[in-house]
């Protein structure tokens, strides 16, 4: 839902994403998950597109985590994957 006066703030926080404008009422910010601050509508889209990317990235870097941890916590018992392997498979993960 995007809005940015008074009437739309029960949507706003109704909704799944609530976009407000930075100029609009206070009431409909502080029901906002997402502000605009500037005037151009174009920018809901480019917060999509943010979003997205961000998304994006936080997968990779779980996925990463759990199979840096998926392969190395079984070596650890074994020795085949020193203390300080593990420091630096952390340090790169």
């Amino acid at each position: 839902m995007v809005g940015d006066g008074i009437n739309d703030a029960p949507a706003l926080m109704q909704s799944d994403v609530g976009i407000a404008f930075g100029s609009g009422a206070d009431i409909a910010i502080d029901s906002a998950d997402v502000i605009i601050l500037n005037q151009r509508l174009a920018a809901v889209l480019d917060a999509y597109e943010v979003s997205r990317y961000s998304y994006r990235k936080i997968i990779q870097n779980v996925s990463l985590a759990f199979l840096f941890n998926g392969i190395g916590i079984p070596l650890r018992p074994r020795d085949w994957f020193t203390r300080y392997g593990a420091m630096v498979a952390m340090a790169t993960s």
